[in-house]
């Protein structure tokens, strides 16, 4: 059963933050500690206070990661969770069942791939659901690989001891043209149960919104089983803009289950993000309680504020043998000699195989 605590998954976090600087420390001592900050301080140049384009942050560099870990990681790990349980409470029947105990996640711009501890928690809460996982990691940046197999092997793992998960690394960048990447994984994407797109769409300039959402639609329009997609971006009215485009094609081929702007509060079971107040040496308290002789003072968040959608796309009904019939007489009028028509059709034959 699901092994989960707070203060056990901050610790193995901490594991992560501090082997995100390629260190094999196992804790942020005094040096990674303060670089860290650094670093979370200059993220939130890009994300919170928006003085460059995300699109610019170039994650090849070791401060870039760990600052993004470091200020989003934690919820990004738990959003998945929250937003998978506000859509159970009214459209449960809609959301994946794993079969005979595998469920395929395909993860637009995973990075680190965070989001899987939330949608494991989710299904494995109560009983083992999920046994195995398929990620498929749409990801540009090759130096996310190490830290994402960091996080995947040793606290996913270290959590979930018995699901057997496996990755399909994706590297494309989705500003280009991907489909020749994306047919290298066909039978993995046909086969997808959730579509998981998180801080993509607000990322990325308005030039390359549109080429973003073609290859997001090669993605849709393969899909074989009933897909849920699972969609959050930041709230400000520049994200609202830039992901409009995407709500409204999933509103032609899918059936919403949410829309909306919600605030996500961390601060109550099952999951929780605690600044510590009574541990000195807790990763939070290190992290965003300010020191003397600081210019800047890392501000500590147990909430994030959403865009939060979510709808399900079925499988393309395939026609009725008598639809098909009937359109091949129609051809077969219009241009008379290129149809032979057959008087015998076995019962059993298959159009779609």
């Amino acid at each position: 059963m699901t092994r989960v605590a707070n203060r056990s998954f901050t610790a193995e976090f901490e594991i992560l933050l501090a082997r995100t600087w390629e260190t094999q420390l196992n804790v942020l001592n005094r040096r990674y500690l303060r670089k860290t900050r650094e670093a979370i301080a200059t993220i939130r140049e890009f994300y919170t206070f928006k003085k460059r384009m995300p699109s610019k942050i170039n994650y090849k560099f070791q401060k870039y990661r760990a600052g993004y870990l470091a200020s989003f990681g934690q919820r990004h790990a738990y959003l998945p969770y929250y937003q998978l349980r506000d859509i159970s409470n009214n459209f449960s029947s809609l959301i994946p069942k794993p079969t005979q105990g595998e469920l395929t996640l395909t993860l637009i711009g995973g990075a680190a791939a965070v989001e899987t501890f939330g949608i494991l928690y989710f299904f494995n809460e109560r009983t083992q659901a999920i046994r195995k996982l398929n990620i498929i990691n749409i990801e540009k940046i090759v130096e996310w690989d190490e830290v994402r197999s960091l996080y995947i092997n040793t606290l996913i793992k270290d959590f979930f001891r018995k699901v057997n998960i496996r990755e399909f690394p994706v590297r494309v960048d989705l500003r280009t043209q991907c489909a020749i990447s994306f047919a290298e994984f066909h039978e993995e994407i046909l086969n997808t149960d959730i579509l998981m797109c998180y801080n993509v769409l607000n990322e990325n300039e308005v030039k390359d919104q549109q080429r973003i959402i073609d290859n997001l639609r090669y993605i849709l329009l393969l899909n074989r089983k009933p897909m849920l997609v699972l969609l959050m971006e930041p709230a400000p009215s520049k994200s609202i803009v830039r992901v409009r485009p995407f709500k409204k094609y999933l509103a032609l081929i899918c059936r919403i289950l949410q829309d909306g702007i919600k605030t996500y509060v961390l601060d109550s079971n099952p999951l929780k993000i605690e600044f510590e107040p009574d541990d000195t040496e807790g990763l939070n308290r290190k992290l965003f309680e300010r020191l003397p002789g600081e210019t800047y003072n890392p501000i500590f968040y147990s909430d994030i504020k959403r865009i939060a959608f979510a709808a399900v796309k079925k499988p393309e009904e395939p026609l009725s043998k008598d639809a098909v019939f009937s359109q091949l007489k129609e051809m077969r009028d219009r241009q008379k000699g290129h149809f032979v028509r057959r008087r015998n059709v076995p019962q059993q034959t298959n159009f779609w195989s």
